[in-house]
């Protein structure tokens, strides 16, 4: 387990891969499990998360096992160079973000009226208590942003704490710094101005990546933008929580 989020309370779980000699023998679920069940009891946590594959429905089922469920699809996000150091893959590998809540803290959440149905049924099926507001109202203050880059991956992802009336320019800048990457913002949704910059979003071809439990503190929501069109035949999802996720992604997808 490793933080890879602005929550400290939030760890991410990472992949693991099993000796040949010591496959089939139930090893990986053992290691999966001590590490959700057990490590996860000796430190604070609220919220764990796994990247699953979706170019095989593997390791989402090792981890849907123990309690998690899927809110979040990154699509075509992890570059396939020497995949498994033998074969190329046709495209980047798409991620389905699965979490298990640990330890709510009800809230109060923006949300564009486009995402509602989307993030209720989310929270219903992680227990999350959310009281939800539509209202869309623009940023008053400045937009509190930080880009990350990998040149080599050619992904960037801006994460939003608060967006600010300078939003639009924020947006368009980071657009033109990196445009010819695979592109993910993630907006934290506990403040007012967030429908609104998700509404801009929207208008320049940003589409739903999924929901982000706690993710700053407060919740947040994935949104991306691809240089060029995805492949979804090509994702295999284990569950029907994941078909709906899929679903949804895709369907968002296709306003653009």
């Amino acid at each position: 387990m490793f933080r890879s989020a602005p929550n400290p309370l939030l760890y991410e779980v990472g992949q693991l891969m099993v000796r040949k000699d010591f496959r089939q023998q139930g090893l990986a679920e053992h290691l999966t499990h001590t590490i959700i069940n057990e490590f996860s009891t000796e430190i604070p946590i609220k919220v764990l998360f796994v990247e699953a594959l979706c170019n095989h429905a593997i390791s989402q089922k090792l981890i849907e096992d123990n309690e998690f469920s899927a809110n979040c699809l990154e699509i075509e996000w992890l570059p396939t160079i020497k995949f498994d150091n033998a074969k190329v893959l046709d495209s980047n590998i798409s991620l389905l973000l699965e979490c298990r809540l640990y330890n709510d803290t009800p809230d109060e959440i923006f949300l564009h009226p486009a995402y509602t149905l989307f993030v209720s049924d989310r929270c219903r099926t992680l227990k999350a208590k959310r009281t939800i507001k539509i209202d869309i109202i623009p940023g008053s203050k400045m937009t509190e942003s930080t880009i990350n880059t990998i040149a080599d991956a050619n992904i960037a992802t801006l994460t939003v704490t608060q967006a600010g009336s300078d939003w639009p320019d924020i947006l368009a800048g980071f657009e033109a710094e990196v445009k010819t990457y695979r592109l993910h913002v993630k907006i934290d949704i506990s403040h007012p101005s967030a429908p609104w910059a998700i509404d801009i979003m929207r208008q320049n071809g940003f589409f739903l990546g999924g929901y982000l439990p706690l993710w700053f503190g407060g919740d947040g929501l994935l949104f991306q933008k691809l240089p060029k069109s995805p492949n979804f035949n090509l994702l295999h999802v284990y569950s029907d929580e994941g078909g709906s996720v899929l679903k949804a992604v895709q369907a968002d997808y296709e306003r653009t």
